[in-house]
């Protein structure tokens, strides 16, 4: 717990102003909402659709896993495309599908989230 409240204080949200400053610790990554999403995401083969269309706020689509959602729900933060991948793009891979009108927001683990996941796995 110590380690995570260690790295969850040293992940910061880039902003626009800060793009020359020093960061300190940035490993880009939310560690509490990654032990929570990502051992879901792990289990679920290939990628899922999250949302369809190109906007900011999209609402989840109800092609998410219920597992999913229901992590969403439990933390309390809000039901969207941009909330959920917050904090994980490093451990995920997201991807904008144009093949089909409207386009779909893809979404899946990528091999630093499962290294990520089968480290904590073995901690517990």
């Amino acid at each position: 717990e110590l380690i995570i409240d260690f790295l969850d204080e040293g992940w910061l949200r880039f902003q626009t102003d800060q793009a020359n400053e020093y960061y300190g610790l940035n490993i880009k990554i939310n560690i509490r909402k990654a032990l929570r999403i990502l051992p879901i995401l792990a289990d679920i083969e290939g990628e899922i659709c999250l949302g369809e269309g190109d906007r900011a706020l999209t609402p989840l689509s109800a092609d998410v896993p219920q597992a999913l959602m229901e992590a969403v729900r439990e933390s309390g933060e809000r039901m969207d495309v941009d909330q959920l991948c917050w904090g994980l793009y490093d451990v995920t891979r997201y991807r904008y599908d144009n093949s089909s009108t409207p386009g779909k927001q893809m979404w899946s683990i990528n091999e630093k989230g499962r290294k990520l996941v089968e480290w904590y796995q073995k901690k517990e």
